[in-house]
């Protein structure tokens, strides 16, 4: 047999079952599936594409929002590329970043480790996380050497590598004492989500694509299209070995749906993919 991924020819025995949409995203009745992948490539994308699809991305959050995942495996979610901010309206404490985690059925919220900065001209609150101070490559502004600045984390050992990491920048910080939180505990607070769709989010997307497309046309019995040289750049794209001249993924705000939205999507899993030949 020969991957439709790789090209290569291997024996059937090294090929197994490859999900169009990744089991991470929910699990329907007669799900559809390939056998044209094989393991290696497989294994792969499951450690790579479908790993940071389901733990670090807006789609990861979805899963516990919509109870694809049980949200005492909040733990898994990774804030690489999706932040929980404070919206505007709590004070100080506005644009804060947050951590989630789980009370019961609720998500409930607290403070990553970040030191927050005076805005120049407003009395808003800059806020840079830990893992950013700590990178020796990220500068900041030097008006901030010597301005009055909060420092929020989970706990008080968070605070304290704060406190050390703005030592060794050349900060001199004096603790004035302790901030007081911008709700009461049990309160809801509203919150802000930002997400980034990088390199391996496109290629996430273009291997569902893909995928979908190879389901059709070897159900129509045109396998064959599938090695064919036109594809060969999609191929490579979602294995990750282009150089980055060649993207077929199209981000766009707008709904696919004519009476959709962006508040109400009625349909999910909907792929558009274009996947031309000569």
């Amino acid at each position: 047999m020969t991957c439709i991924y790789c090209l290569s020819e291997k024996v059937p025995s090294e090929f197994n079952r490859e999900h169009v949409l990744p089991r991470s995203m929910g699990m329907f009745r007669d799900n559809l599936v390939l056998s044209e992948v094989c393991t290696d490539c497989n294994s792969s994308f499951g450690s790579t594409l479908d790993l940071s699809l389901g733990r670090n991305s807006l789609e990861a959050f979805q899963r516990f929002q919509y109870g694809i995942k049980s949200k005492k495996d909040l733990g898994d979610l990774q804030h690489a590329r999706i932040r929980f901010r404070a919206s505007p309206g709590y004070g100080p404490d506005s644009g804060c970043y947050l951590q989630l985690c789980q009370d019961g059925e609720e998500f409930v919220v607290k403070p990553m480790a970040q030191v927050g900065f005076p805005g120049k001209g407003s009395g808003d609150y800059e806020y840079v996380l830990l893992e950013n101070l700590e990178d020796e490559s990220c500068e900041f502004t030097p008006d901030y050497l010597n301005s009055e600045f909060r420092i929020l984390g989970p706990n008080d050992e968070a605070v304290k590598r704060v406190l050390e990491v703005l030592k060794k920048r050349g900060y001199k910080p004096k603790v004035h004492g302790a901030v007081a939180p911008p709700v009461a505990v049990g309160d809801k607070m509203e919150t802000s989500i930002e997400a980034d769709i990088d390199r391996t989010m496109r290629r996430a997307m273009a291997k569902i694509g893909y995928n979908y497309f190879a389901y059709s046309v070897i159900s129509q019995g045109q396998r064959e299209l599938l090695l064919h040289d036109g594809l060969k750049q999609t191929r490579e794209y979602v294995l990750g070995v282009t150089d980055g001249s060649f993207d077929p993924v199209d981000v766009d705000c707008e709904p696919i749906l004519k009476f959709d939205t962006l508040q109400c999507v009625r349909r999910a899993h909907i792929s558009y993919a274009q996947i031309g030949t000569t």
